[in-house]
């Protein structure tokens, strides 16, 4: 898609005039003021590989319901993940990835 003219000079404006904050903060900032603007939250949502446009539409609409709002996802991939999701909606975070489960497992062995 396609950046609208107000939106490529946000993104303009973030990358030339940071004012402190790395890129990156600052577009994910931008990202929730326009989400909130359309009343929507982000789902930041971390996956060891693509999702199926399946998975995608059974996971907003089951964040959805547990937020009781229009959700939009932003979907990141990272193989250390190794399986399951990494789920960020505002401050609350779920970590369902294989990794964090085998740390889990690996702590409570060593307790």
């Amino acid at each position: 898609p396609s950046l609208s003219p107000l939106a490529l000079r946000l993104v303009e404006r973030v990358v030339t005039h940071p004012r402190g904050r790395g890129v990156r903060s600052s577009l994910a900032y931008l990202g929730g003021l326009v989400a909130a603007l359309r009343h929507r939250s982000v789902a930041v949502i971390t996956a060891a590989a693509p999702l199926t446009p399946l998975q995608e539409e059974r996971l907003v609409r089951t964040l959805e319901a547990a937020y009781g709002r229009a959700i939009q996802l932003n979907i990141t991939y990272d193989n250390t993940v190794l399986g399951g999701l990494k789920c960020r909606v505002g401050d609350e975070l779920v970590d369902g990835s294989v990794f964090t489960r085998f740390a889990d497992v690996r702590r409570e062995l060593a307790a």
